[in-house]
């Protein structure tokens, strides 16, 4: 017996650093799970590896879209926080005082919003002739927050789990934006603007975006809540009256989106809506 308990002590402690190494070990991933997620690539993509994962990711969404191929992407100054690229596309007369804006995904979990800004531009390749005769300039930039779509689980935050719909740098955002993420979003992870405006390198693209166009129009896409939402700033007077009237202002649903993939109906229907909203 006595034998027997020396064995046991020792086994017991033989075991006692297996435990431990296996306690700093789980330690150590919980520790991981909470820091800032890191990019697999280390150097920041070029724009042949953008084409190349986005090429992959749409497969895997099951859409039969070619992202690249003939529309003369632009790389911007800016990069997400990860160091993947923001591919911008612009079409029509670069000097037209028409001009439009398109931005999609801001949110990266909303994948309808890509699918619809890749359609427009293999749309606009086409149609550019008319545009420069129309003198009207359209400007696409259709993957906001690479960093929260090219992920195995896609986020609606950017790496630094920011809501960019809620880092622009807003006049009243010092006074409600912490405020109102706190009482009317209850914290939500989700929702969280940041702890000062304009903090994220996206939200910079964007309003440096904003600032060198200076668009008559800004169609953002989105889709919350299962359906799709084409949200139009309007900044002429003509347009403000299309949005007051309902006109520029629509949704669809995910029946309708499936239906499209054969019909081709989300295309005509994204189409005769840009439409409209690019001449007024």
């Amino acid at each position: 017996m006595r034998h027997r308990s020396r064995a046991d002590r020792r086994g017991r402690v033989a075991i006692l650093p297996v435990l431990l190494l296996a306690s700093i070990t789980a330690a150590t991933a919980l520790a991981e799970d909470h820091r800032p997620t890191r990019d697999p690539v280390h150097e920041p993509w070029t724009l042949d590896q953008w084409c190349s994962n986005l090429r992959a990711e749409l497969r895997i969404l099951g859409w039969s879209i070619e992202p690249c191929t003939d529309i003369p992407w632009q790389l911007s100054n800016r990069r997400s926080v990860l160091g993947k690229p923001i591919p911008v596309v612009e079409f029509g007369d670069p000097g037209a005082t028409n001009s439009t804006l398109v931005v999609s995904m801001v949110h990266g979990d909303e994948n309808t919003p890509l699918f619809l800004a890749l359609r427009l531009a293999r749309h606009l390749v086409q149609d550019e002739a008319r545009l420069k005769a129309a003198s009207i300039r359209v400007v696409i930039a259709p993957l906001v927050n690479p960093d929260g779509f090219f992920r195995g689980t896609r986020t609606r935050t950017n790496a630094h789990k920011v809501d960019l719909n809620r880092n622009l740098p807003t006049k009243d955002w010092a006074g409600l934006a912490l405020r109102m993420w706190k009482t009317r979003f209850g914290s939500n992870a989700r929702r969280f603007p940041g702890s000062q405006p304009a903090s994220e390198p996206e939200t910079a693209f964007q309003t440096e975006l904003v600032e060198r166009i200076a668009p008559q129009k800004i169609l953002s896409i989105h889709a919350p809540l299962n359906f799709t939402d084409f949200l139009i700033l309007a900044i002429s007077a003509r347009m403000k009256a299309l949005h007051s009237a309902g006109l520029l202002v629509s949704t669809l649903t995910p029946a309708a989106i499936r239906r499209s993939r054969t019909s081709g109906a989300l295309r005509i229907f994204t189409i005769s809506l840009f439409r409209r909203a690019m001449v007024a």
